[in-house]
């Protein structure tokens, strides 16, 4: 019986010498997720990468692009939000948050007048009042500012009786707003990014930037980005808790979920 067995393949010379070059695979496969775990990847990861050069993830370019997309669109947003402040018209809600900035002060004074029950501290959650006056005090402004506008009333009676804010007051707050949406716009790059890639999550962030109702609402003192950026917040926290599922992360989800019932009660129906 003749068996004929097939010749073996011929391989190019030059393909066969960079073979022969390169340095074999070493294919680590680490599982478990505790602290050993984690050094074993990272010394295979050293390992790997001391034989095979060409295979190197490049940590610090990594490193400097994760850092340098957000400062960019928080640059960009901030700049925007600012730029349209001057435009934008006041809206009688700038009066009643500036007004009640005085509360970031009374927080040291927990059981005064400011806390009794009366209509402005039901009609709003408090967290609002607390940033605006953070963001006065922070820009050297005091918490003693216009009288509560009274909405029966036009804008001319209001005006008469002190209830506008001043245009120093108004800016600091619009200001201060402003920073918030740059931070939301900052947050959503970052939960886009979970969701996709680096640069999808830097098309979301930029289009938000320049959406007329972000733009609108982020050089106006008023609460609603603070509540779009405790909602933001708490969906990173969320991915976070369906990556690890540990304690921690729920208390986080929860407290953000808190903070943002703060700001508006929206987020208590979630």
């Amino acid at each position: 019986m003749i068996t004929i067995a097939k010749p073996p393949p011929v391989q190019d010379p030059v393909t066969r010498q960079r073979r022969r070059r390169r340095p074999p695979i070493n294919r680590v496969r680490v599982t478990g997720r505790g602290a050993t775990a984690l050094a074993a990847r990272r010394q295979a990861g050293t390992v790997l990468i001391a034989e095979q050069p060409w295979r190197s993830p490049k940590p610090l370019f990594r490193l400097r692009l994760a850092l340098l997309l957000p400062a960019l669109l928080f640059a960009f947003s901030l700049s925007q939000n600012l730029a349209n402040m001057d435009t934008v018209d006041f809206h009688r809600d700038e009066a009643r948050w500036i007004n009640r900035a005085y509360f970031f002060g009374d927080l040291a004074h927990p059981f005064g007048e400011t806390w009794s029950n009366y209509y402005t501290t039901r009609g709003q959650p408090p967290l609002g009042n607390y940033l605006m006056g953070a963001g006065l005090l922070l820009q050297g402004r005091d918490l003693d500012t216009n009288r509560v506008w009274d909405f029966p009333y036009d804008e001319a009676w209001n005006v008469s009786v002190g209830a506008s804010p001043e245009p120093a007051d108004l800016n600091a707050g619009r200001r201060t707003n402003a920073v918030v949406g740059a931070l939301v716009v900052v947050c959503v790059y970052a939960m886009a990014s979970r969701l996709t890639n680096r640069f999808g999550g830097f098309v979301a962030g930029f289009f938000l930037s320049i959406h007329p109702l972000h733009l609108r609402l982020s050089s106006q003192a008023l609460s609603d980005e603070l509540l779009a950026l405790t909602i933001v917040l708490s969906f990173l926290a969320a991915f976070r808790l369906a990556r690890n599922q540990d304690l921690g992360s729920g208390l986080l989800l929860g407290a953000l979920l808190g903070l943002g019932g703060a700001a508006k009660l929206s987020p208590l129906l979630i």
